[in-house]
């Protein structure tokens, strides 16, 4: 293979895009899974679709991008890492953990159950998870008005 995991490459297509080499497949006709950052994207590209990062490159001319394939989504892990809990490279445990160190238990408690709500509502149980999320919150502005 002409690439490696690792290597920078720019993927021509209608704009320029920089990224790097995240998995090869050399058994496909689309065998380059690159990662663009800077578009918070991952394409599954054929060979002649990618360049190398030189530093000359700011003369690059962008070409018909016809390879592009969107990255195929992950597999769900329902217990380690569910995809209604994972937003980005985000996962809502370690949001709801940052959000939440400040508070006593029963605060951390209710905070974190509104924000798990709200977090996954629209990939789950929709208005059902934004009535449970208004629940916590509404016992959350009790256990407030308790200690005022």
């Amino acid at each position: 293979m002409k690439y490696h995991v690792g290597e920078k490459v720019i993927v021509n297509g209608y704009e320029r895009y920089e990224g790097f080499i995240e998995e090869v497949d050399k058994d496909s006709w689309l065998p380059y899974f690159v990662r663009i950052p800077t578009a918070n994207k991952s394409y599954w590209v054929a060979e002649d679709s990618i360049v190398p990062v030189e530093p000359s490159d700011d003369k690059i001319q962008p070409s018909d991008f016809t390879h592009a394939v969107p990255a195929p989504p992950k597999e769900s892990d329902p217990v380690n890492h569910p995809t209604h809990y994972t937003q980005g490279d985000v996962e809502c445990i370690d949001a709801i953990k940052a959000a939440t160190e400040s508070l006593n238990g029963y605060e951390g408690f209710l905070a974190g159950n509104c924000m798990k709500y709200i977090w996954r509502f629209k990939k789950k149980n929709g208005k059902e998870d934004l009535e449970k999320a208004e629940w916590y919150l509404k016992k959350l502005m009790e256990a407030e008005d308790v200690h005022d």
